[in-house]
């Protein structure tokens, strides 16, 4: 884990953007449908702001989170 910001969000946020995003894998593994329905239930369950896939920076910092994900818990 780095220290700082990394796209707006604390190194906290991260970690807690990580093990919502692994229980929501888990939990829809077969009925999430798109990082927007993602996104939002990211953003309901962790207690944060939903990115705006709009912006660029937002797209990455969905990415960024994906790919944390894909190292496991």
């Amino acid at each position: 884990m780095t220290s700082g910001a990394l796209y707006g969000r604390s190194d906290a946020q991260w970690d807690e953007l990580e093990e919502v995003g692994w229980d929501l894998l888990l939990d829809h593994a077969f009925t999430l449908t798109d990082y927007t329905e993602l996104n939002q239930d990211l953003a309901r369950r962790a207690g944060q702001p939903a990115w705006d896939f709009r912006r660029a920076d937002h797209r990455a910092a969905m990415g960024e989170l994906l790919g944390r994900l894909t190292n496991g818990p």
